[in-house]
């Protein structure tokens, strides 16, 4: 998600946050600033409206750019207590990585509250805009995942068998061995 703040060319007191979402979601929110104080307009709390894109670039045409703040998207590893198996979702927060993580294989019927989130800094990197998972099917995800200990417990799986399985000497339960 992309935060931006535009400022209004004739008038300095007015802006519009504009915030772009990974999905490709443009939403706006106007507001006026006097030192510390701040008002937002044509809403309650700021609440920001969706915007077409060609209609937000018309409106912006009177704005300059003030600033761009990138907000963090973190690695979260989501799984079932009671199951071994796991998946890596992104998100700002613990619980929308929970709210992500009923999407997935790895929780899809588990309740909110019974999800085990926990922070995967080392795969903070591997996010790209617009994803929201790890993909075990993607080679790029598998290979990362591998080598940061990760395997597949099933190992009859077709992409997991010896030969077939393209990260097979990376693995632990194939090829590769830490002694």
């Amino acid at each position: 998600m992309t935060k931006q703040i535009w400022k209004n060319n004739r008038n300095p007191n007015k802006f519009i946050e504009v915030v772009r979402y990974p999905s490709g979601n443009y939403y706006a929110a106007q507001f006026m600033q006097w030192g510390d104080i701040l008002n937002w307009m044509g809403s309650r709390n700021g609440r920001h409206f969706r915007l077409r894109k060609s209609t937000l670039a018309e409106i912006l045409s009177d704005y300059t750019l003030q600033g761009s703040e990138v907000e963090t998207v973190k690695a979260w590893i989501v799984r079932d207590p009671d199951e071994m198996s796991a998946a890596v979702v992104f998100a700002e927060t613990r619980g929308k990585a929970k709210v992500l993580a009923q999407g997935t294989d790895a929780c899809e019927d588990l309740p909110f509250t019974e999800i085990d989130c926990r922070r995967f800094k080392e795969a903070d990197s591997m996010y790209e805009p617009g994803k929201k998972e790890l993909d075990w099917n993607l080679l790029d995800d598998r290979l990362f995942l591998v080598r940061h200990g990760w395997y597949c417990i099933e190992v009859n799986e077709r992409l997991c068998c010896p030969g077939q399985c393209p990260v097979w000497a990376d693995c632990e339960q194939g090829g590769r061995s830490d002694e």
